[in-house]
């Protein structure tokens, strides 16, 4: 169920806008991409209760493990589910 929600323009990043995490929710998981690896953000939401479900990046002088590979994938699961959603309104341009 959708409590809170907060529309910026295309030129923010949304991790911008993490405060907008509902402390009421049910699920006190966050799922994200490897653009949300911020120690700072996931020290402030660990704080809070959240439970830090971010994918890792890899670099060109340390890349990933296979174990991290393995729970990048595991983890991109969960997102998909929600992006494919997201990406169905996207198709009905603005139409809802």
């Amino acid at each position: 169920m959708i409590r809170k929600i907060k529309v910026c323009t295309a030129g923010e990043h949304d991790t911008l806008h993490l405060d907008v995490l509902a402390p009421c929710n049910i699920s006190r998981n966050v799922y994200t991409d490897k653009g949300y690896v911020n120690g700072k953000r996931e020290a402030r939401l660990k704080a809070e209760g959240w439970g830090m479900h971010i994918q890792r990046k890899g670099s060109k002088e340390k890349p990933l493990s296979e174990a991290q590979e393995r729970r990048n994938r595991r983890l991109a699961k969960p997102r998909a589910r929600v992006e494919h959603v997201f990406a169905g309104l996207a198709q009905l341009g603005g139409k809802v």
